[in-house]
């Protein structure tokens, strides 16, 4: 096979996805929206949080596998599919709003002192698990918006930690965080 700049160039057709034309879309439990310390106002957190996401990962899609003896070898067939955690890296704006609804998400499913759920967090999961999507756009824009050409639907999110932010004399950096979130499973969605 020769190589053939052409050739290569109308398999790429639109020049290729691309990392940064992403968007990370996730409400907030609404049991959960009384915490007193924080007083989470639905809209705004969600449309924060698109701005303020600058890094999220399209999701691993992994089988497992079921090795099964046979007279000296192993056999294997396919097992249990697994899902990673989600994880996002937040820009931290001085009004703490993401990180503290995140924190106060975290602390009603349990909370710093008793270690218990808070109130608005009732037994069942459902209380405060909410569905998310990320979605993946294209370069190109039609009717001033960009095309979505992607959809990831994440069923039943919820976080699971809140790394630490390093503070220092050192540098003037602005401040980032990441969130880990689990979830049921994801789905391929329609591009809306």
């Amino acid at each position: 096979m020769t190589f053939n700049i052409n050739a290569f160039k109308s398999n790429l057709r639109y020049g290729g996805a691309r990392t940064n034309l992403f968007e990370m879309q996730l409400g907030f439990p609404p049991g959960l929206d009384n915490i007193s310390e924080v007083g989470v106002e639905l809209n705004e957190f969600s449309r924060k949080l698109k701005f303020l996401c600058s890094v999220a990962s399209i999701p691993s899609a992994s089988i497992g596998e079921v090795a099964i003896p046979f007279q000296g070898r192993d056999v294997y067939t396919a097992g249990n599919r697994t899902f990673e955690a989600l994880s996002l890296n937040i820009i931290n704006d001085e009004d703490f709003y993401i990180r503290k609804t995140f924190e106060g998400w975290i602390g009603a499913i349990n909370g710093h002192k008793g270690n218990t759920k808070n109130s608005g967090a009732n037994s069942s999961p459902s209380s405060y698990q909410v569905d998310g999507l990320l979605k993946q756009y294209s370069q190109y824009i039609e009717d001033n918006k960009y095309i979505p050409i992607r959809t990831y639907k994440f069923v039943n999110l919820f976080p699971t930690d809140i790394s630490a932010i390093e503070l220092s004399w050192d540098s003037s950096e602005i401040q980032r965080f990441s969130v880990t979130l689990r979830y049921d499973y994801w789905t391929i969605g329609p591009n809306e």
